[in-house]
């Protein structure tokens, strides 16, 4: 029992000591950010950035002496339960904020897989509180020493094992996240091969990436040899962007960047092409000496590339330079150069790009339904506690009206940023108005603080011009239309954001008789 009971927390005291430094490592700024996506009260992101990891360290350090061992195997045991009950809280919610379970090590969003591993370490952690007063022992350092060689030998083991076990799922999934879209075509080719078939290409691969036309995720994010770059600043010349997400320690990506540094030469004059690279800032500085590269921004993280759907590396975007989207998001190196090759940011370009990839050109986007300074359509719905609210209330600071679902999976991506902008808003902000689907219960349990109105059938966002969520429009004082309609993320926080001026909107009336009469002419 003892060697157990030693072995556990070895266990307990390594993984509690790594979860603590690399989070300290990693900043205050990430703790915060990730305190704050799961929900954790603005008050206490603060405090609770600092109090985590050093508890963390604390109850590591603490299992060595044997007077502390049980108090801090309790610790470790309540601090699992802590993560586990907002772990699963989330997870119920339908939101999957990064773990940022061991700091700049690893971050992933949750899943239902974190949740069963912290109950293990709890249940060992509980097992090793009940029975260590039963089996007094040594500290870890004079139980090591009094250890016979065959049962150090099997500690050792035990941990090693452990750990080799840890890296090579870290490693495994890093490798699938890299090429998985890869890995199951190969599987897919491989099964037919298997039952004698002769494997056939689909007329047409499936798209990946946002919608051509969409505005374009923003970020702000830091050079490889110094300063920042922004979306805005890099299309403040006017051109088209091509973003090529990489990674230091990426085979094809290295095997592209020689033709990536002639592009950034010789397309200067049309073209913008930005790496956005990953990994450590000493690899890609390395990366862009060797290979004389300009325009590399760096995310330790994958959250950019992610939004834009760069699943693998290398993956291309190109952006348009009105900042929207200007064409799928295409992986390997073999398909962003067919981007390169037909100038698939000039209008024929594009065309005869689409056609490669056997896919009609994309039709230009509608008309809105609602144009700018007609009147918005009058409605009247139930909020979250049985209440008629009709048009009427839209206020003279502006209400952007967002259609919404809580069961969609970008509504709720986008749900702690939202909370985050209901939270610091000013006297100035336009008012936000939520049109949602769903229950009453599933609105409420959302925990925004913003107007929520019920329509079930979506009738009110398609007499608006909206076929998905989230979208927004929005509405002046007047009770007209004062935008487009904005799609997604950055479109709806562009309107959230009190830029759009409202003012000075002509209003659209019908045409008068002598109008009329021109217009029969």
């Amino acid at each position: 029992m003892s060697l157990i009971l030693l072995t556990i927390r070895l266990l307990l005291s390594g993984l509690f000591l790594v979860a603590g430094v690399t989070k300290l490592l990693g900043g205050l700024a990430n703790s915060r950010k990730s305190l704050a996506d799961f929900g954790v009260p603005k008050w206490l992101v603060g405090p609770a950035s600092i109090v985590l990891p050093i508890a963390e360290v604390c109850t590591a350090l603490l299992l060595f002496p044997t007077f502390s061992a049980q108090l801090a195997a309790i610790s470790a045991f309540a601090l699992l339960l802590i993560f586990n009950a907002a772990i699963a809280t989330n997870l119920i919610m339908g939101r999957n904020p990064n773990c940022n379970c061991f700091g700049q090590l690893h971050s992933s969003p949750i899943k239902w897989t974190n949740f069963g591993r912290n109950c293990v370490l709890a249940a060992l952690a509980g097992f090793a509180a009940w029975q260590i007063p039963r089996h007094p022992s040594l500290s870890l350092f004079q139980a090591v020493q009094g250890l016979s060689a065959k049962e150090l030998a099997v500690v050792v083991l035990a941990v090693l094992g452990l750990a080799a076990i840890a890296v090579e799922t870290f490693l495994l999934l890093h490798t699938l996240r890299q090429n998985g879209r890869l890995l199951l075509r190969i599987e897919a080719l491989e099964a037919k091969a298997a039952l004698g078939q002769q494997p056939q290409m689909p007329a047409r691969m499936p798209l990946q990436g946002l919608p051509i036309g969409t505005k374009a995720i923003p970020f702000d994010l830091p050079r490889a040899n110094g300063g920042r770059a922004t979306l805005d600043g890099l299309l403040s010349e006017g051109k088209p962007l091509l973003l090529i997400s990489t990674d230091p320690n990426c085979g094809p990506c290295n095997a592209l960047m020689p033709e990536v540094a002639s592009w950034q030469k010789s397309l200067a004059d049309e073209l913008s092409v930005v790496l956005l690279s990953h990994g450590r800032n000493a690899d890609n500085r390395a990366k862009v000496a060797e290979f004389g590269l300009a325009n590399v921004v760096v995310e330790k993280e994958h959250k950019i590339a992610e939004k834009y759907h760069a699943i693998g590396t290398p993956t291309a975007v190109l952006i348009r330079a009105d900042g929207t989207i200007g064409s799928p998001a295409m992986g390997g190196a073999d398909a962003i150069r067919k981007i390169v090759a037909n100038k698939a940011w000039t209008e024929t370009g594009f065309a005869a790009f689409m056609q490669a990839l056997g896919h009609p050109v994309p039709p230009p986007p509608p008309k809105p339904l609602v144009p700018v300074g007609a009147q918005a359509p009058d409605f009247t719905l139930p909020d979250l506690d049985g209440n008629s609210i009709n048009s009427a209330s839209f206020n003279g600071a502006g209400t952007v009206l967002l259609f919404w679902n809580p069961a969609c999976g970008f509504c709720q991506r986008m749900l702690p940023q939202l909370k985050e902008w209901e939270s610091g808003k000013i006297a100035s902000s336009p008012r936000l108005m939520l049109v949602s689907t769903g229950s009453r219960d599933a609105n409420r349990a959302m925990g925004l603080e913003s107007t929520v109105l019920i329509d079930d059938k979506f009738a009110v966002g398609k007499s608006y011009g909206a076929s998905g969520t989230p979208s927004a429009v929005l509405i002046d004082g007047k009770g007209r239309i004062a935008s487009g309609l904005a799609v997604g993320e950055p479109g709806v926080f562009e309107l959230l954001s009190g830029k759009i001026v409202i003012a000075n909107i002509p209003a659209l009336s019908p045409p008068g008789p002598k109008s009329a009469k021109a217009a029969a002419r």
